[in-house]
C-alpha cells in the first residue's frame, strides 16, 4: 500500500481551473457568434460580418418583383402605425428596419402582414437637398427632406444613393416629388423630431432611374464599399437632416 501514487491535488485544481476556463469561452463564444449574426444593423457586428463576406451587400431589386410590403401613406402611419410610441420603443423599431435592409430583407418574407415592409407612396413638397458624405448611412448620392403638403405633422427624408456625387441642384427646393409604386420607397429609419410631428427615412430599393424633376432623373445604384469599406458607415448620424433643414415659406402682402 505503502508504493500507491496518490494523485496531487495541485495538479487535480489546475486542470479544474482549465477545464470550467475553456467551457465558459465556448459558452461565450457561442453565445458572441449568435449576437453577432442577429444584430448586424450594430457597428462592429456589421463590419465583423462584412469582413467575413457573411453579408450581402444591398441589392437592386426588380420593380415587378419587390420584397413584400404595403403602399402607406404618412397619415396612415403617422396616426395608426408610430403615434404615442416612447424613445426606446422607436430605438428597437429602427434597428429592426435597418437590420432589414441590411439583410436585403430575407428575414421579412415570413413575417406576418402587419409586419411586412413599408413602401411610402404620395406627393410631397422640397425642402432642403445635400449631397451624401463619407460621415453619413450611404456615402455617395443626395438626401432629400420633403413635407406632405397634405399631412404637415409628418415628413420624409429620402436618401437616393448613386454611384458618383451628383449635382446638388438637380432637385431645387419648393420643387414636387412624388412617391409610387415604382420606387418602392421603403421605410426604413422613423423619427421624432418633437412631440408632434415625424420624419420617416426611406431608401427606394429598385435603384435604377428616378424621376426626380419634371423632365429630369437621377441614376439610383445599390451602395458599395471603397477600398475595403463597407458598403453602408453604421456609425453615420441619424436622421441625416433636422427640422431647420427647411425652406421658409415665402411671405405674402396682406390684402
Amino acid at each position: 500500500m505503502g508504493n500507491i501514487r496518490r494523485p496531487r491535488i495541485g495538479a487535480l485544481f489546475w486542470w479544474t481551473i482549465l477545464i470550467i476556463v475553456l467551457g465558459i469561452a465556448a459558452v461565450l463564444s457561442w453565445f458572441l457568434s449568435i449576437y453577432i449574426f442577429n444584430h448586424p444593423d450594430e457597428p462592429l457586428p456589421y463590419r465583423i460580418l462584412t469582413k467575413l463576406e457573411k453579408l450581402e451587400p444591398p441589392l437592386a431589386f426588380a420593380a415587378d418583383n419587390p420584397p413584400n410590403g404595403d403602399f402607406q401613406k404618412l397619415r396612415t402611419l403617422y396616426e395608426t402605425s408610430y403615434q404615442g410610441f416612447a424613445q426606446h420603443h422607436l430605438d428597437f423599431i429602427n434597428a429592426g428596419l435597418l437590420r432589414d435592409y441590411i439583410e436585403n430583407f430575407r428575414r421579412s418574407e415570413s413575417k406576418l402582414k402587419e409586419d411586412r415592409i413599408t413602401y411610402v407612396r404620395g406627393e410631397f413638397t422640397v425642402d432642403f437637398v445635400r449631397a451624401l458624405t463619407d460621415a453619413d448611412l450611404i456615402r455617395t448620392g443626395l438626401v432629400v427632406r420633403a413635407s406632405s403638403p397634405e399631412f404637415p405633422n409628418a415628413s420624409i427624408e429620402l436618401i437616393l444613393p448613386t454611384r458618383g456625387a451628383p449635382p446638388v441642384d438637380l432637385l431645387e427646393p419648393g420643387a414636387s416629388l412624388t412617391l409610387n409604386r415604382p420606387d418602392y420607397a421603403t421605410l426604413v429609419h422613423v423619427t421624432r423630431p418633437d412631440e408632434r410631428s415625424m420624419c420617416f427615412g426611406l431608401i427606394p430599393i429598385t435603384y435604377g432611374e428616378f424621376q426626380i424633376a419634371e423632365g429630369a432623373k437621377l441614376k439610383l445604384a445599390p451602395p458599395r464599399g471603397e477600398g475595403g469599406a463597407p458598403p453602408l458607415n453604421l456609425d453615420g448620424r441619424w436622421p441625416l437632416t433636422s427640422p431647420e433643414d427647411v425652406v421658409a415659406a415665402p411671405e405674402t402682402d396682406g390684402e
